[in-house]
């Protein structure tokens, strides 16, 4: 809990008083106490004013009040009375009521005690927004104070996308001696909104919460009757086995069974069990935090924003902060889980503000803080700044302490802990300086805003730098003190305008035209009064090409290319196929650039092919909230069709249907395609909640996706024809890992895959599914179903994976299972090994490709299609003996076919 002690820093400000005697000017130590300004007092939204009215949704309210000494006012940090504060709601509440209050008020963690106004009914979205005021009244020594009505609205509710399951965590780790070992969590089913922009709707008790895995089991009642799903993870290891385990959760309609595997997923999400456990911990503080600088269940593990706010948690790097007085801190932890068996090896690094009975926050001693750190929570404040200068030197330091326990109540715990020194200084303000919250610093210093389809913007933080800083250090600024304003309305607006440290600097909506946008931030606390300014550049630029890219080898994460082909599994932890590597990650990373029109003449085939090389005018548009990555069942047809697109259908008897097919010797005398089931509707991979990463789904899946990418211009989730997609489109082999005898076959799946895609699919002017991928997809549509039969859950049952693997290369399901069809067409082994090695008196097309890798210098310039055709149409026996072919034997053998070195 906070302690307050406000009355104890106090006490020692009036002792040192008696022993100074007094007298100076007006930041000497005998000035009053300060003590809360009741005409200081305002209504704040920190979460925003905007309520979806979903029925389920809720946004907090508080009344806040400044200090004064009696001689300066606004002194901060602020206080919080929301809880000694009488509220009403006002405006055209209806009946029922659209509205109404929580019946207590609540701590918070970092945003402190707040006031729930909640959403009671379901708006239509074809509703209007409804606007309604809250009003509080404070009585400080026996005299009311009103503040408000204060307007906020009710906006009906529009969805963006699928539902997903949040909350968390979604990593744990445990070690593999404490056998037994239990830990908890709690999850959401969400869904984001539209409209209101940003917001989330908590659906979590309309489903109901499976798991595929006894480790993971969920609480009654089922579905949830509160805002989330309680689940208890139970360690899986123990002995010798100390392999990561991966655990599906789903959550379904409540009127179906978890173990019916045909039963419609609304949402899952994959858990991992790591063998691990912390070995070091690392504190740092964050200076007047934002709303969302922590998140999480309030009732489970809240973890820090280390991708936006990382850079602001102070102590990383020395052992000694400076924290200006009169400002509120977050503390947080830096935990390193390491192999519980040798800990030099580094698995893993989280960021925690709050952990359940492992973690803990304490400081010593308490005299710079006018709340001491939360022991849970890890967060404070510091004395105000009229309190700051009544205090000794000796007492102007703190240290702060982070606890972590390991293996808690068992023979194994064990604790860990890191200390952060805190040296309150003055808080006057120097400067200030406006940095935008992605990190990103322009070359040129100047930020752009394009008003075209996206119409995104960009959050800006005004950091502030004390006369006590180095001039190159800065935090956030409080909140209360800092305004924003932009000198072009008509084009850009910044939101909120005051009483926050961010905003969010946005186009108005239907404007056009082009020029430089001056955005300012002031700060002014009486004390001090300074400002800065930031140009953005407003280009009315529309997008006329997107190209998607994905990172082809996770040895290389940086490096992003055009890549038709890549393969997932369950869970695995590196990336697709390339140099070096053996096995396939359970996630594929997409990217999304934009080419915009003033750059259609400048960009050229290097750029495109490279979209980060020197010069490029391609612009990662990834992040953009109405850029679609859609993933569906199928395969990509490529260029070499004459309207490029996925196709989902599986491949008919009468006609192959693969372009470019009719050119290969032998083609014709596959396995006729009779008998097929319709396609498997669920997608074997989805896009989860990080933008642009494309996760298998399952236990056992074996299909193929078709990913591609679009501007959603309408915001409808649904592309329609006049809406921009991606030029390119990519294949990605879903494989069924579900034990290393599997994965093994799956990885050398598609290593034998890789060199026919690319003989059949990726040559400039070709460019199509390849010879083998439609085939694949033909038979999964058969081995998918069956496979998804196999296995509901993961407790440790044993999968019949040698019958599993006889069936995909053969095709023979029935071994498996009696009730299972077999292929019409054979299994994977035999398909791929017929087109490769050959099929009965029909050559395969194992020469034609050692061929091409060994005589194919350059196939991005060279002329490929006239070099296929000529291969193609030559008798692949002729090829059998050769080996390490070099470029002069190409020549010789197939002449002018092949272009000059």
């Amino acid at each position: 809990m906070k302690t307050n002690i406000l009355s104890i820093s106090l006490a020692i400000a009036a002792s040192l008083l008696v022993a100074c005697g007094g007298g100076g000017d007006t930041r000497s130590p005998d000035r009053p106490s300060a003590h809360l300004d009741p005409t200081s007092l305002r209504i704040n939204f920190p979460l925003g004013n905007q309520l979806a009215g979903t029925g389920t949704n809720s946004i907090p309210v508080q009344m806040l009040a400044y200090q004064t000494d009696g001689v300066e006012s606004n002194l901060g940090p602020e206080l919080n009375v929301t809880a000694d504060t009488v509220w009403e709601l006002g405006g055209n509440l209806g009946d029922p009521a659209i509205a109404a209050l929580a019946d207590e008020v609540r701590d918070a963690g970092q945003l402190r005690n707040v006031l729930d106004i909640l959403s009671k009914v379901r708006l239509a979205s074809t509703d209007p927004v409804k606007n309604l005021t809250i009003s509080g009244r404070y009585t400080h020594n026996g005299t009311p104070y009103t503040r408000g009505p204060a307007a906020f609205t009710v906006v009906p509710p529009v969805t963006v996308g699928s539902k997903y399951i949040g909350g968390g965590p979604f990593d744990f780790a445990f070690n593999p001696s404490n056998t037994g070992a239990t830990a908890t969590a709690s999850y959401q089913l969400l869904q984001n909104l539209r409209e209101p922009q940003g917001a989330t709707e908590n659906t979590t008790n309309s489903a109901k919460f499976c798991s595929s895995s006894n480790y993971l089991v969920f609480a009654d009642p089922q579905p949830p009757t509160g805002q989330s799903a309680p689940a208890t993870i139970t360690n899986p290891f123990g002995g010798s086995d100390q392999s990561q385990v991966s655990i599906t959760i789903f959550a379904i309609d409540p009127a179906d069974d978890c173990t019916d595997p045909d039963a419609p997923k609304i949402a899952s999400k994959i858990i991992n069990l790591f063998p691990a456990t912390v070995s070091k911990v690392a504190v740092c503080a964050v200076a007047n935090p934002a709303a969302d600088v922590c998140s999480g269940a309030s009732n489970s593990q809240v973890f820090f924003n280390k991708d936006k706010y990382l850079a602001e948690c102070k102590g990383r790097v020395t052992n000694t902060v400076k924290v200006p007085a009169a400002q509120r801190l977050q503390l947080v932890a830096e935990l390193t889980y390491t192999d519980p068996d040798d800990s030099s090896q580094t698995l893993f690094v989280e960021y925690q503000c709050t952990g359940p009975n492992v973690l803990a926050w304490t400081a010593a001693p308490t005299t710079i803080f006018s709340e001491a750190p939360d022991q849970d929570d890890g967060d404070a404040s510091l004395l105000s700044q009229a309190d700051y200068a009544a205090l000794a030197d000796a007492d102007k330091k703190s240290i702060a302490t982070g606890t972590y326990t390991n293996d808690v109540g068992t023979a194994q715990e064990s604790v860990i802990s890191d200390d952060l020194e805190l040296e309150i200084v003055d808080a006057e303000v120097a400067s200030i300086s406006i940095v935008r919250a992605d990190g990103v610093t322009p070359p040129n210093g100047t930020d752009t805003i394009y008003l075209n389809v996206f119409n995104d913007g960009i959050d800006y933080i005004a950091m502030c730098n004390y006369i006590e800083f180095d001039s190159t250090d800065t935090i956030a600024c409080p909140a209360a003190f800092v305004t924003w304003s932009v000198d072009l309305p008509t084009v850009l607006t910044a939101s909120p305008t005051s009483n926050s440290n961010t905003t969010s600097v946005t186009p108005v909506q239907g404007t056009t035209g082009s020029g430089n946008v001056v955005l300012t931030a002031t700060y002014n606390d009486t004390v001090s009064n300074v400002s800065s300014t930031r140009t953005i550049e407003a280009v009315n630029d529309e997008v006329v090409a997107l190209h998607l890219y994905q990172v082809s080898n996770a040895n290389s994460p940086d490096e992003v290319s055009i890549d038709e082909f890549s393969c997932v599994g369950r869970d695995d932890l590196v990336g697709t196929l390339g140099d070096g590597e053996n096995f396939i990650r359970g996630g594929q990373r997409f990217y999304a650039y934009a080419l915009f029109e003033s750059d259609q003449n400048t960009v050229t085939d290097a750029h495109i092919q490279d979209p980060k090389s020197t010069g490029s005018p391609l612009v990662d548009v990834t992040g953009k909230d109405n850029l679609i990555f859609t993933a569906q069942t199928g395969y990509w047809s490529g260029n070499a069709s004459a309207d490029p697109s996925c196709v989902s259908s599986a491949l008919p008897t009468d006609s192959l249907a693969i372009p470019g097919a009719d050119q290969i010797p032998g083609a014709d005398q596959l396995p006729g395609l009779d008998g097929l089931p319709t396609p498997v509707s669920t997608p074997a991979a989805s896009f989860g909640e990080e933008k642009g990463v494309l996760e298998s789904r399952g236990l056992l899946r074996l299909s193929t996706v078709c990913v591609q990418a679009f501007i959603d211009t309408n915001r409808d989730q649904v592309r329609d024809d006049n809406e921009l997609a991606t030029t390119e489109g990519s294949t990605v082999l879903v494989l069924p890992a579900a034990n290393d005898d599997l994965l093994t076959y799956s990885n050398e799946l598609c290593e034998t895959l890789e060199p026919v895609l690319t003989l059949g699919g990726n040559f400039p002017g070709l460019e199509g599914p390849g010879l083998v991928l439609p085939l694949v997809y033909t038979v999964s549509t058969i081995a998918d179903p069956i496979l998804a039969t196999l296995a509901t859950n993961d407790d440790g049952g044993t999968l019949p994976a040698e019958e599993i693997i006889e069936a995909l290369i053969s095709g023979n399901f029935s071994g498996i299972s009696p009730e299972f069809p077999d292929s019409p067409i054979g299994g994977l082994g035999q398909i791929t090994s017929g087109l490769i090695s050959g099929i009965d008196a029909v050559p395969g097309l194992a020469p034609v490709i050692d061929a091409l890798d060994a005589c194919l210098v350059d196939p991005v310039t060279s002329t490929v299609g006239t070099l296929l055709s000529g291969i193609l149409g030559l008798d692949p026996d002729s090829f059998a003996e050769l080996s390490n072919i070099s470029f002069d034997d190409c020549q010789s053998l197939l002449g002018d076919f092949l272009p000059a070195p």
